[in-house]
């Protein structure tokens, strides 16, 4: 019979370029877990991090009668800029200004540089540069480290603005372009910076020598943009995982319409007065956690840590040892002159850690994996009922049969890695 020409049939049509890239970009994140023992266990960390309790949005993680509280109240009485933008910009000029100084802090004789590797992702229109930009010129602030446009230009910016702070817009689309050919040595640049380690270039004509590598990076990026220009395998891998992620999200309270003209003339004196003063407060070189900070530390060590079981070791460490760097901002930031930082200094530090563990969390499973959790609950009810029912292992073609989102072998195999190890269940 032949087809009703009024009904014609329904063809299907293909795919579109974003359903494409998206197949392809779950294909590599699956073959990522298969092969990299490291990506498992930042993703399992990050998930079981986000059953911290990060209500920290508003104030709580602002010290009363500091810069802080200074600027973080110009922002909110004169714009609906989201707050998180003004207060990881504050962190990040003082943070530079510590490393301009050489100032540094010793913790167990372990000297750490004042580094923050912050990257916060604001909606689009959230006015980032304006932010940053404008707490520059209240803070009169040096400019810092130039965007390089290839690895040898990041070489030649490093024996100029080594140990200097470094802004970076659209950081998603930095990082993604980090795998192309003429930026792929930066990468490695980077990571020895991250760890201090002594930078060496090459070439036929000279031989350059970075010794003692430190930035801080204030990367900025729009959210959306960032969960598309960057795979879900790039955000689980060892080099994204050295960043501390915020998500800033509008103030419903603080309407656009409320806000017509962004203005901080009244606040202009006050803040450029208290962060001159904050700079005279710095009377030392070297700063030292103290015994109570240390107790402080390995109290939020155990409280940032929700499943034991789930998490790993080296994860955490990395999170937590970023505590040491924003303690010390602290410490300056209540204008304390006595160079040991203290214990309530490690608390404010604790509560800045903790929002860093739950947004990042949230970026896999809210806005880049959103149906992680759901399958991966699917996972685990399918091994319980296989042992009990069955009394054998859990099997690849299991997931594939019975698990909706997962449809080959090589997704099960990447899921079953995630799973809690058999010795950890309640049974």
């Amino acid at each position: 019979m032949r087809d009703n020409p009024i009904m014609p049939v329904k063809k299907r049509g293909r795919p579109s370029k974003r359903e494409i890239l998206e197949k392809q970009g779950q294909s590599n994140f699956y073959k990522l877990l298969n092969e990299s023992p490291e990506a498992v266990a930042n993703l399992k960390s990050l998930l079981a991090a986000s059953g911290i309790d990060a209500n920290w949005r508003g104030l709580v993680a602002v010290p009363p009668g500091t810069l802080l509280e200074t600027v973080i109240e110009a922002f909110k009485s004169r714009t609906n800029i989201p707050l998180e933008i003004p207060f990881f910009a504050v962190m990040h000029f003082l943070s530079q200004h510590l490393l301009q100084e050489e100032v540094t802090i010793d913790f167990r004789g372990n000297i750490i540089k004042p580094d923050l590797w912050n990257v916060v992702l604001a909606p689009s229109g959230a006015s980032k540069s304006f932010t940053t930009n404008s707490i520059k010129r209240m803070f009169d602030a040096p400019d810092g480290f130039p965007e390089p446009a290839s690895s040898a230009k990041f070489i030649d910016n490093m024996q100029v603005y080594n140990n200097t702070g470094w802004i970076q817009d659209e950081f998603g689309k930095f990082l993604a372009n980090l795998d192309l050919p003429h930026l792929m040595e930066l990468k490695a640049y980077l990571l020895k910076t991250y760890d201090g380690d002594k930078i060496e270039r090459h070439t036929m004509k000279n031989q350059v020598v970075i010794d003692s590598p430190a930035l801080s990076i204030f990367g900025l990026t729009v959210l959306e943009n960032f969960t598309d220009e960057l795979p879900s395998g790039s955000l689980v891998d060892g080099f994204a995982q050295r960043f501390n992620y915020v998500i800033a999200e509008r103030d419903p309270e603080r309407r656009m319409i409320d806000f017509p003209i962004f203005s901080f003339d009244e606040f202009d004196a006050q803040i450029k007065e208290e962060w001159n003063g904050l700079l005279t407060s710095i009377n030392h070189k070297k700063y030292y956690i103290g015994k109570a900070a240390e107790d402080a530390y390995i109290t939020a060590f155990k409280r940032m840590i929700p499943n034991f079981e789930d998490i790993d070791e080296s994860f955490y460490r990395r999170v937590l040892w970023r505590g040491t760097r924003y303690a010390l901002i602290y410490h300056i930031l209540q204008n304390k002159e006595s160079a040991e930082i203290d214990a309530v200094d490690m608390g404010w530090a604790a509560r800045v850690l903790q929002m860093h563990l739950k947004d990042a969390s949230r970026i896999l499973t809210e806005h880049n994996l959103p149906q992680l959790a759901r399958i991966l609950t699917r996972c685990e009810e399918q091994r319980i009922k296989i042992e009990k029912k069955e009394g054998r292992p859990l099997q690849p073609r299991d997931l594939v049969q019975n698990v909706h989102g997962i449809s080959r072998v090589g997704e099960a195999k990447a899921f079953m890695q995630l799973l809690k190890p058999q010795n950890s269940r309640q049974t």
